[in-house]
This record gives C-alpha cells, sequence and structure tokens, in this order.
C-alpha cells in the first residue's frame, strides 16, 4: 500500500489497512517519530538496543519528522498510503533511516518523508 497498491484488492490488504490508519496505530507511528527526532537533537538519549541509525540525516530532518508525526495525531482520516509509508520508513532496515553508510542517505531520507507527508495529505490524494 506504500507504494500504491489498493486496500480493495484483497482481503488481507483490507484487514491491514484497517490496522495502519486506526488512531491508536497512528499514535505508536506518531510517537516513533517524535521519539527519533527528540534523540536525535539530544532531547532525549539514544536507546542501546536500536539498530544503527543515520543520526545526522535524522537530525537534519527532525523537525520534519515531528511535523509527519502531527499529521498522523490529526482528527481527520488518514490516507492509508501515507500511513503506510510511515510505517515502511520506520520499519524497513534497509531504508534511509538505518543507512549510516550511504552517501546517498540524507537526500533519500529527506524524500521519504516528503513523500509520505505528501500522502497523508487527504487533498494531495485528489
Amino acid at each position: 500500500m506504500a507504494q500504491g497498491a489498493s486496500p480493495e484488492s484483497s482481503v488481507l490488504l483490507a484487514i491491514r489497512a484497517q490496522q495502519l490508519v486506526d488512531a491508536h496505530m497512528r499514535f505508536v507511528l506518531a510517537d516513533s517519530l517524535r521519539e527519533l527526532a527528540d534523540e536525535a537533537t539530544g532531547s532525549a538519549t539514544h536507546r542501546g538496543s536500536r539498530v544503527p541509525m543515520d543520526w545526522p540525516a535524522v537530525r537534519a530532518v527532525a523537525g520534519d519528522l515531528r511535523a509527519l508525526a502531527s499529521r498522523l495525531l490529526e482528527r481527520a482520516p488518514a490516507p492509508v498510503r501515507g500511513v503506510a509509508q510511515v510505517n515502511v520508513l520506520l520499519t524497513d532496515g534497509g531504508g534511509p533511516l538505518y543507512s549510516p553508510h550511504s552517501p546517498h542517505s540524507l537526500k533519500d531520507l529527506r524524500v521519504a518523508v516528503s513523500d509520505a507527508n505528501r500522502a497523508l495529505d487527504p487533498l494531495g490524494q485528489y
């Protein structure tokens, strides 16, 4: 769904879409984004059990991560594609959050955050 698959195309995707747009899941994702931004900017301490992060890149987009978190917490229904993109951003160990040795990680992270933010805009869906 993060890539645009329709939740209506299968029962499993429809169930997963319902899980993703649930208020609790959106809160969990938003909390994770805020926590990352806080850790990157020194507002919170790094937890030692985490997979290596590209902390300089995360620090550079901390404000965008906080804005993305705020958008997830809006009362309006969230488009499933945007929520799925945030979920992938946070959970894909090969993604731009977790690529500290990639020369393009900051650019890739900016693009991923921007794409998720755009996908969460209900008016951007039309």
